[in-house]
């Protein structure tokens, strides 16, 4: 069990575990922006519906998660929350779904490993690699789901970043934010998060976040400040 804040997540049965990649995504996405209606595209524990569920007050949010075993984690996991009423988690495929009620946001932490050697657990290999949902496969249906204006936002491989923004345009989504993330400062880019809008952007908001120090061993105040509502104040003392 992981304690945050205001909520806590059991990750026994999913195949992705709780990881920094899902919480600066929670963090990070749509801010100066407010979220009415929020699909969540591999929800996995639950870990970033309950997040936006903590910064969106108004917001109502459906959790997709193809996973069985998966989803009824993340059910229990949102039914021991302050926020059960205003979160669905849905076993469905994204590729397939059809929404109940119009959305004007979706968010993923997506599979996003390309290789060809994948884990010999299915579980994880769908949550890991692109082997039922591809970032192409989610970047053409969001752009089919989402109204005009509406948002996406993900998180990926610094190294796909290009292919991401090529992928975008060409679905008409105009990138609004970007951030590139180090594991420490000086290290290399490993991820970037995207937020894109299905409008006309003129220009967007680039920054970058180190997560620890040079050093390594004490988490950057950047990182502190954007993460600090949801860990508890002894995770920043590790």
């Amino acid at each position: 069990m992981f304690q945050f804040r205001q909520f806590s997540i059991s990750d026994d049965v999913s195949a992705m575990k709780i990881g920094t990649d899902g919480v600066l995504l929670g963090a990070w996405a749509f801010d100066s922006y407010i979220p009415r209606n929020i699909l969540d595209v591999g929800a996995g524990t639950g870990l970033i519906s309950l997040m936006l569920a903590q910064r969106f007050p108004e917001a109502r949010i459906t959790a997709l998660e193809i996973c069985p075993e998966a989803a009824d984690e993340a059910r229990r996991n949102v039914s021991s929350s302050p926020w059960a009423s205003r979160i669905k988690v849905v076993t469905a495929d994204f590729n397939t779904f059809r929404p109940e009620t119009d959305i004007d946001t979706i968010i993923s932490n997506p599979p996003f490993y390309d290789e060809t050697i994948y884990s010999p657990c299915s579980n994880r290999t769908t949550a890991r690699h692109e082997s039922t949902l591809t970032l192409e496969n989610l970047i053409n249906r969001a752009s089919e789901l989402l109204p005009d204006n509406g948002r996406l936002a993900l998180i990926a491989p610094d190294k796909r970043s290009d292919e991401l923004m090529y992928k975008c345009t060409l679905n008409h989504l105009d990138i609004e934010r970007i951030s590139t993330v180090s594991s420490k400062k000086y290290a290399d880019k490993i991820r970037v998060l995207l937020q894109v809008n299905k409008g006309l952007v003129t220009s967007y908001h680039s920054t970058h976040i180190d997560i620890r120090n040079e050093t390594g061993k004490q988490y950057s105040t950047t990182y502190r400040e954007l993460t600090e509502d949801f860990y508890l104040p002894s995770t920043f003392t590790k």
